[in-house]
């Protein structure tokens, strides 16, 4: 029997006994107290596990479960599976939340019965005590505040950064996904195809969870091809599930295009120069998957204003032709350097 006022909290852990004691303290002394803490260690070589159980034995509501190494996204996938709350959120095991996160994002989607709830975040950074407000949404792709969103204007949540910061999902629009395993940026995957399943959604502009931009391990800054294959195969498991869900929106679609034109193409452009002719080839492939939906987008650009938006569409048009693409890849690799 499903009790629709608790709310499950996924902690994957990995190798962070440093953090996770004040992650999971954070948790216990929220204002919300209906919760149910799964701190999951997805074989974690350190004390991450043994940290979590001594503080479990203080707080029932904490259940600690170990299971062999998968990578982020086989840990989503594994207590997503699990829970039956009606909502859930993720808080990483490295950053911590207000007191007041749940309590905030749980009064909202009570009340408009909504799909996702999204707030704010603030950076921490490990060399000093200083926080800074980040806004979840790029000023250049605006979307409604403290408002309820429906029908097709729920799905323009998507336009909101994609890490776990500050976002509950109603567990059911998130149920069945299949996460690609031992990758990085699995998060993009989760928001983007419950972005597409919303029916409702609702943004607060007020930051609600504190992230540790650079704790060592963190998947920030990491410019491997290691990282930038990840970001393919999240890229195109993303758009396969979706397809399959017969995805038709321009949002949706948008987002999508922009993970391609503002994360992949520039993060392929710190690669050395000896792995760029094979990263610009799985760049091409990307933009050919999405093709079908190269409408959806445009008309999405076409909302825009101004010079920027107008050189926006140009290098979306080039992007999207297949004598073209080359030359202006490279282009881009080059400016982004």
């Amino acid at each position: 029997m499903r009790d629709d006022d608790l709310i499950s909290i996924i902690v994957p852990m990995y190798n962070v006994e440093k953090y996770v004691e004040k992650c999971l303290m954070s948790l216990i002394k929220q204002t919300y107290k209906n919760i149910k803490i799964l701190a999951i260690s997805d074989g974690s070589l350190d004390k991450s596990y043994e940290i979590a159980l001594e503080i479990s034995k203080k707080d029932k509501r904490i259940e600690c479960i170990k299971k062999e190494n998968g990578g982020y996204g086989s840990v989503l996938e594994f207590a997503i599976n699990r829970i039956n709350s009606k909502y859930f959120l993720i808080c990483d095991p490295d950053d911590w939340l207000d007191e007041k996160c749940i309590e905030t994002l749980y009064m909202a989607a009570k009340k408009y019965d909504a799909d996702i709830v999204c707030g704010d975040k603030y950076f921490v950074y490990s060399d000093n005590s200083e926080i800074y407000p980040v806004s979840n949404m790029d000023i250049n792709h605006p979307i409604d505040i403290n408002k309820l969103m429906s029908g097709d204007e729920a799905k323009k949540i998507v336009l909101l950064n994609t890490t776990p910061h500050s976002k509950m999902f109603k567990t059911e629009i998130a149920k069945n996904i299949i996460f690609p395993k031992k990758v990085n940026y699995t998060d993009f995957l989760l928001f983007t195809v419950c972005s597409n399943r919303v029916n409702k959604s609702f943004y607060i502009n007020k930051p609600l969870a504190y992230y540790l931009v650079d704790r060592v391990g963190n998947s920030v800054g990491d410019y491997s091809k290691k990282a930038f294959d990840s970001k393919i195969i999240v890229f195109n498991s993303t758009v396969t599930i979706l397809k399959k869900e017969k995805f038709n929106n321009n949002y949706i679609s948008f987002k999508l295009y922009n993970q391609i034109r503002s994360v992949i193409i520039p993060f392929a452009s710190k690669m050395p120069k000896s792995e760029k002719e094979d990263c610009m080839k799985k760049i091409i492939k990307c933009i050919n998957l999405l093709s079908p939906y190269k409408d959806k987008v445009y008309n999405y650009l076409k909302l825009g204003r101004g010079i920027k938006n107008i050189i926006n569409i140009f290098i979306f048009m080039l992007l999207f032709n297949s004598y073209l693409n080359k030359v202006i890849i490279k282009f881009l690799f080059f400016i982004k350097k």
